[in-house]
């Protein structure tokens, strides 16, 4: 029987992207034939959570943290001493002296339009660059989670197009419209995050590319022209310093209260930044939100807002990089570069019922085209293409 390894370091209990993306891939494998002996590489701190699907696979600690000189050198050595028929990577960060078979999947290329604050000097960017280019080269076939990303990599990876498929994510389902449960549990997340009753939300990361601070000045807009109906802006994800506190000094300097600054509280703040939501509750933040707004200038795919569609919560997005392809017909879209069209969105979703009950509906069904089962089932219909 054929052995395939698998790199699950990005795996955490908190899964978002990366992580997710592998742990559904995983467990969606054991689904259909054939049946390969699959070994999982996973990180210390997460092993013993892993849960394996079938017999056919087997955990192995794999202490190497992503982008370092361990993870190209011990982490080789562990994965060419495995003498894997085929190798998995989820991510671009694969070892340069491996030496066997191997797939990649590139899930956008945000570093080479966006560098962002961090890791981003010279010498970081010219490593980034040779070190994907390197492994999308060697690579037996590479994934992307959208054919934007496709394009991006025939275009600045100089991939050809015949050794690229794209294999769309698919939609956890711990989203759903909120049930009678749900309502009963609200009163006490509403309290535990300090939300407001009646908010605009976004979630996710802070960094550059996501336009937080075009969301905050639009929102800043938005209120000025309906400050009767008292709607809030939520935005939920980790606190990064770097770029929370520039995103807050805006906020301020646009004549909005944040909660918690300068004893503000949930009545009287304009913006919220309540952190990390637990998984368990993310559910009800997004169902319980007015609209979810996704402002981003770059997305490889956008699993963010179609998560908000199935909970029958409407969207607005940016109509940039993969947001049309991931939302097809189920957001109002707007020009992330124009502030005013972003103000204008978020005018028109709380007011045009209409158009609300319209993008709900288109919603429920743009759901229903993403599925980790199918995606695993492409990815692996490739390794056995790849292995016979």
């Amino acid at each position: 029987m054929k052995r395939i390894g698998i790199d699950a370091r990005f795996f955490t209990d908190k899964a978002t992207g990366i992580g997710k993306h592998v742990y559904e891939l995983v467990q969606n494998l054991n689904n259909f034939e054939p049946e390969f002996h699959y070994t999982i590489f996973l990180n210390a701190e997460q092993f013993e959570s892993f849960k394996l699907p079938g017999p056919n696979f087997k955990k192995v600690l794999s202490p190497f943290h992503h982008y370092s000189l361990s993870e190209q050198t011990s982490f080789c050595r562990q994965l060419n001493r495995a003498k894997f028929d085929l190798m998995v990577f989820p991510h671009f960060n694969a070892p340069i002296l491996y030496k066997g078979k191997f797939v990649v999947t590139i899930h956008d290329l945000t570093l080479h339009h966006y560098p962002g604050k961090k890791k981003n000097k010279l010498h970081h960017r010219l490593a980034y660059k040779t070190l994907i280019k390197s492994v999308t080269k060697r690579a037996e076939h590479c994934f992307a989670v959208s054919e934007n990303t496709k394009e991006d990599m025939i275009n600045l990876l100089d991939i050809p197009e015949k050794k690229i498929t794209v294999c769309y994510n698919g939609i956890s389902r711990q989203f759903h419209p909120l049930t009678t449960s749900d309502e009963i549990r609200w009163p006490s997340v509403e309290q535990r995050y300090e939300l407001p009753a009646q908010y605009f939300l976004y979630t996710g990361v802070l960094r550059s590319h996501k336009n937080i601070l075009g969301l905050v000045q639009a929102y800043a807009l938005f209120k000025q022209h309906n400050y009767k109906l008292n709607i809030k802006l939520v935005i939920a994800g980790p606190r990064d310093r770097i770029y929370l506190d520039e995103i807050i000094e805006h906020a301020l300097k646009l004549n909005l209260t944040i909660n918690g600054e300068d004893d503000i509280t949930v009545k009287t703040a304009d913006v919220f930044f309540p952190g990390f939501i637990a998984s368990e509750d993310m559910n009800l933040l997004i169902g319980k939100a007015k609209a979810y707004v996704f402002p981003s200038f770059y997305e490889g795919f956008g699993i963010p807002p179609i998560e908000a569609m199935q909970c029958h919560t409407p969207v607005a997005s940016s109509n940039t990089s993969s947001l049309p392809e991931a939302c097809g017909e189920a957001a109002l879209y707007f020009d992330p570069h124009d502030i005013e069209e972003i103000a204008y969105a978020l005018e028109k979703i709380i007011l045009d019922g209409d158009l609300r009950k319209k993008l709900i509906n288109a919603g429920i069904n743009q759901c229903e085209k993403f599925s980790w089962e199918t995606m695993a089932k492409q990815m692996l219909e490739k390794y056995v293409e790849i292995l016979f």
